[in-house]
């Protein structure tokens, strides 16, 4: 199940703060309509002079039904995107996630 990480921004200013808001919110939640399980949203503190917003997740796509929700999610960000005016919205899939071990290693 491939993990992917979506990041909008507001660093050029284009949007006012209930805009901002409500395109993070329709990031949100496209994103939650989609996702198999989402492992974590964050945001840029309300106090920096940009803002931003990331979300991780994993979608699967079932091979038997209808729709794919890959390209679904993909296509509703794109038109979110353009409904507000960004230039994009970053996807980014995580294809070589490696576990760290909880073993100590000596420092080399």
């Amino acid at each position: 199940m491939p993990t992917v990480y979506v990041t909008i921004g507001n660093s050029d200013d284009k949007l006012g703060q209930a805009d901002w808001a409500t395109f993070r919110s329709a990031t949100d939640d496209l994103i939650r309509r989609a996702a198999h399980e989402v492992h974590g949203a964050w945001v840029s503190p309300s106090a920096d002079p940009w803002q931003n917003a990331c979300w991780c997740f994993e979608i699967t796509d079932d091979p038997d039904a209808d729709y794919c929700k890959t390209r679904w999610l993909r296509g509703r960000l794109e038109n979110l995107a353009g409904a507000y005016g960004q230039d994009s919205i970053a996807w980014a899939r995580a294809s070589n996630v490696e576990f760290l071990s909880g073993k100590a290693v000596p420092d080399a």
